[in-house]
Order: C-alpha cells, then structure tokens, then sequence
C-alpha cells in the first residue's frame, strides 16, 4: 500500500492478492492512474488494472436449435504479479427464452437477441458474447433504426436498406433524391446499423464502420467535415461489434469491451475529459471503461453496461439522466447509483437511452427509470424528473414487473416486452406510438392487449391468430429498436 505525501491532497494505492492496482482519493496531477485528472467520484476506489474475459468470437450467430462453444481467455492489463492465478469460470444465458447455456456450449432455443454472462465471481473478471438467432439462414439479426425522417433497415442475409429523407446524402447511393420505398444499398455483410440525425452508419462483419450523410461535425470518420453520399470506411477504426448514434456523435464497441467516439463532443460524450464545439472526424478511447457489454445513447450523453453488472454514464446530464443524483455534465464515465444513492448500482443486464432520459434493466427483470420524465416515460406514476433510478411500474397493480426481457426508450415513451410475451407501454402517445390505440398519454407501464374483441361472422379464430401475429411483429420490432 501506498499514500501520496501531500497531507492536504493525498492518494492511495493498493494491490490485491491477483496484482490489480486500485486507487482513491485525489487526483488534479493524474494520481490516480486512470487516464483523467478526475476527482468527482475519487473517494471510491478504482482499479486501474485490465482484468478482463475475451472471447475469441465476440458475436455468435446461430439458427434455432444449433449449438456453439465459447472460447474464452483471461485478458490481464497492467498488473504488477506475473504469475498466473486459480479461477472458475462460470457462464449465464442473460434471456433464457433466446440460448440456454451448460458449461461453454451455447443452445439456441428462440428468436432474438442476448447475452452470455461469463463471470469468476471469486476474483471478480468478467466477460461476454452477444448471441443472435434467426429462425432461417442469416449472418445477423435483423434491425431497424431511424433517423430524423429516414429509415435503415438491416436484413438477416447482411443487406442494407435505406429510404426517406435524403438532402445529405444519408440514404447512401451517391445523390440527394427522396426514396419513398424501402430501397437496398450497396453495402453487404452488415451486422448493426444506426442513424443519426441526418446520417447512416453500418458495421460490417469484418468489423469495419462505414457512415454517409451529414458531417458538419466529422461523423463519417474520415477527418474532414464535408457531406458524404456514399457510405465511406470510418479510419482507423477495426474490430467493432457494436455502433450507437447520437445527432451528430457516434460511438463503437471494440471486441475488447473499449467504446470509442467521434463527432460532436460538446458535453464530453467522448468521455475524454474534454469538451468541444468544433468537428472531431477521428475515433478515439474512452476513458476509464474497459469491459463494456452493451452501449446505448441519447442526446448528447453515452451509457454503458459492463460485463459486471455496472453502468456507466457520461456527458450531457441536466436532467440527471446518467442516474448520479446530480445534475452535473459528466465529461469521463460515472457509474450510475442505486436507488438511495448509496451504493453503485449493480446487477444490470440492459440499458436504453434516448432524449434525455435512461431505462435500466436488472438481471431478475425489473425496469428502472432516470432522467426526463415530463410525459411519464419513467413509469413511476409521476411527471417528477428523477436523478437517481426509480422503479417502473405496472398500472394494474401500482407494483413492479418481474419478467422484463427486453427495454426501449424513444422520444418521450418507453416500451417493455415480458418472458410471458406480453407488451407494455408509458409515456406520450400523440400518435399511438405505444401501441396503446389512443393518444392517451400514460404515467406507468400499461399492458397492451394481443386479442382484440370479434363479433364478425364468427371469424375469432381468424382473428386470435391475426393478433397474435401483430404481436410477434411488435415484439420483433422491440427487439430491432434496441
């Protein structure tokens, strides 16, 4: 152990028994270790060594009823023992109702999209593979994704479809001409998309990220700030397996669990230690997080889930969205509270992100709220904007649901889906957006009935299957949102 000898601005530093470095306390002159001269969050100590599992395929693609082995690796960062140590890795399917897991092998048992959880609680590293299965042949699972008035559309087979808006070259075929239908780009091999205000960017299985469109801010990654009509490769950029947009930012997830940003950084969204106006073309590191399972991002902020349960946050916070119980701009990652503030918060499988407000769901499946809560998008039974997570809860019983799967926020509304295949809604509905069927708008999670009431020649039969149709598409949509 060791204490810095300034007595007024003091930091320590530790080793535990496998060789992690964790420091706390001051940190103006770097003394911490982390790369940032934070000192918001310094009384909590931080390790500042890279323990982590890696996977030797950071995506798995299966149809139903295949199998697959996870291969994993223990990743050690700076450290200060060089011999090897004892652990038991365990592994958790985060959505039973999509993969079931024994030991390493992976069963694909449903439709959708999760995780596996790969832990050795005793040393406390973690790691993950995100699992896609399709019902037929497919290198991905599809997506949807919408900008401010233009669709992308992510087919299984790999193939981008753009159309809508098109004034900055955001569709991709090299003009500016409306399309009205959905219409395919060249662009092959996909696996994510994502919009942004008035821009399109794909990821491709080889790990490379490809942007058109608007770029006053640099977003399509190529140094300049210049409109793009064709979809251009974001440089330097190489082992990405997952893309988030902002307006006018862009974030990536390396294989190795680092976000990395460019574009728009005026509230430190980079989670750099730095803000700017100006455009900022070239993808760099954000600090502090190193582990990250899932990325998602509002307006002008970035949350992350790491493989440990944990959420981090950073950037634009006036709404107390990142969940700090605060209402300060956060220009490096903090991880989010607890209810009552008193602890991190822990246990998180899923986070989503929009506007200015973020819903978080726990491993046993209950949804909490933060942020912007103007149109009950929080689901607490209020329109009290919250910085710290509340609970959401289900307008039948004023308690909260236990069986959450899946979590989407959008705009000023909030959708969850259930294991029992059930959809729930809050927020604004002005134009029935929540699948509520008015324009009511809602203060907590409202279920959203599957079977409509038929008294039409005796065609109910018909019409249950109709529904439940409606249903699976809405709950595929759900899932292609997040």
């Amino acid at each position: 152990m060791a204490i810095t000898r300034n007595p007024e601005y003091q930091t320590t530093a530790y080793i535990d028994e496998i060789g992690r470095v964790y420091t706390v306390g001051y940190s103006a002159e770097g003394e911490l270790g982390n790369g940032t001269t934070d000192v918001a969050y310094a009384y909590r100590p931080y390790s500042i060594s890279d323990y982590k599992i890696l996977v030797e395929d950071s995506i798995v693609n299966l149809k139903k009823g295949e199998t697959s082995n996870i291969t994993p690796k223990i990743s050690m960062g700076y450290n200060l023992m060089s011999q090897t140590f004892n652990y038991n890795l365990e592994y958790e399917s985060l959505d039973t109702s999509v993969v079931t897991v024994n030991g390493k092998t992976i069963t694909a048992v449903g439709i959708g999209t999760t995780y596996i959880r790969i832990k050795d609680d005793t040393n406390k590293i973690y790691g993950s593979v995100k699992v896609n299965v399709n019902e037929t042949d497919g290198i991905t699972y599809p997506k949807v994704a919408g900008g401010q008035n233009h669709q992308v559309a992510l087919k299984s087979d790999g193939t981008v479809w753009t159309w809508g808006y098109n004034g900055y070259g955001q569709l991709g075929f090299g003009d500016k001409t409306t399309r009205t239908e959905p219409t395919k780009t060249n662009i092959e091999n996909a696996i994510d998309v994502t919009a942004g205000s008035q821009y399109t960017a794909v990821l491709k299985a080889d790990g490379t990220v490809w942007v058109s469109g608007y770029n006053e801010y640099g977003t399509t990654g190529d140094g300049t700030s210049s409109i793009k009509y064709n979809f251009i490769q974001v440089q330097g950029l190489t082992d990405v397996v997952a893309i988030e947009s902002e307006s006018n930012t862009m974030h990536a997830l390396k294989s190795d669990g680092t976000v990395w940003s460019w574009g728009y950084n005026r509230y430190g969204q980079f989670g750099q230690n730095w803000t700017s106006t100006s455009a900022y073309g070239t993808p760099v590191k954000m600090r502090k997080v190193s582990n990250v399972m899932q990325i998602s991002a509002g307006e002008n902020f970035a949350t992350m889930v790491a493989t440990d349960g944990t959420v981090w946050g950073t950037g634009y916070n006036d709404y107390g969205q990142l969940g700090l119980s605060n209402t300060s701009t956060q220009t490096v990652p903090q991880q989010m509270l607890n209810p009552n503030g008193s602890n991190i918060l822990t246990g998180i499988k899923e986070v989503s992100s929009d506007y200015i407000q973020t819903i978080v769901l726990t491993d046993d499946g209950r949804a909490y709220g933060v942020g912007y809560n103007g149109y009950g998008q929080l689901g607490d039974n209020t329109s009290t904007n919250r910085t710290l997570i509340v609970p959401m809860l289900n307008s039948e019983d004023k308690n909260q649901i236990t069986n959450i799967n899946h979590i989407l926020t959008k705009g000023n509304a909030t959708l969850v889906t259930t294991g029992d295949k059930q959809l729930y809604s809050t927020g604004y509905s002005n134009y029935g957006q929540t699948f509520a069927g008015n324009t009511t708008t809602t203060y907590m999670l409202t279920k959203k009935t599957n079977r409509q009431k038929n008294n039409n020649n005796g065609n109910d039969k018909k019409h249950r299957l109709s529904n439940r149709n409606n249903y699976r598409r809405i709950r595929k949509n759900l899932y292609n949102w997040l």
